[in-house]
């Protein structure tokens, strides 16, 4: 994502687990169903837009899907992007860019 004009940092991490664990380690997220993988993606939306971050990140991951590990989420910060994730999902699998997952959270 780094790569992409607009993007200024990414950090990897880990989401979701139940509250009384901490976070795995990476063989342990590959092998878990409470914890994902996740990047945040910091980015100036005067270069990109939020949709054609989507198109970026969704582009970069197609040759992923398909394995539990690599199941694309979205983290919505805040009600607007929340609609333009929703947005852009409906669009994206009406064009059948992507499937029934990565459904916004």
């Amino acid at each position: 994502m780094l790569s992409v004009p607009g993007v200024s940092s990414t950090m990897a991490g880990y989401s979701g687990g139940k509250a009384s664990t901490k976070p795995p380690s990476y063989s342990g997220v590959c092998a878990s169903r409470d914890w994902v993988e996740t990047v945040r993606v910091t980015y100036d939306d005067d270069i990109i837009t939020y949709p054609e971050l989507l198109d970026a990140y969704f582009e970069a991951q197609e040759a992923k899907l398909g394995s539990r590990q690599y199941a694309p989420i979205i983290f919505a910060a805040g009600e607007e992007q929340m609609v333009e994730s929703e947005a852009w999902l409906t669009q994206a699998r009406e064009e059948q860019r992507v499937g029934k997952g990565g459904i916004p959270a």
